[in-house]
């Protein structure tokens, strides 16, 4: 009989591959007013400030979060509502059988114009 205990397992996120790191980096002098504004920026958009800084030179468009319901005006929320439940009733209406001539149509057009106002909304 042998006294060997088992090697745990190991636990834990895998390692990134060596493309994948950060690992380099980059000093930037900057003012305390400019490191107040990036880190308030970075903030409002759910990131670090190092990664709003990685986006922001590489060009990409940084917004905010996908679920900051503060940006979208109750309005918008309330009228989205209101059209789900119009394609919901669409819906089953149609699995009843029922003739909807242009409704469906009609309910998606308006889905897609609430989502556009939505969207130009969060870009500002």
């Amino acid at each position: 009989m042998t006294d060997e205990t088992p090697t745990p397992a190991k636990t834990g996120r895998p390692r990134k591959a060596p493309g994948e790191r950060l690992a380099d980096g980059l000093r930037v002098r900057m003012t305390a007013a400019e490191r107040a504004s990036i880190e308030a920026r970075a903030a409002a958009a759910g990131l670090s400030p190092s990664e709003f800084a990685r986006r922001a030179i590489a060009g990409a468009k940084i917004m905010a979060p996908a679920n900051d319901r503060a940006a979208i005006p109750p309005m918008l929320i309330a009228e989205l509502g209101r059209i789900g439940n119009n394609l919901n009733q669409i819906a089953h209406a149609a699995h009843l059988g029922r003739d909807l001539p242009g409704m469906a149509e009609v309910a998606l057009a308006e889905v897609r114009a609430l989502v556009a106002a939505i969207t130009e909304r969060l870009d500002r």
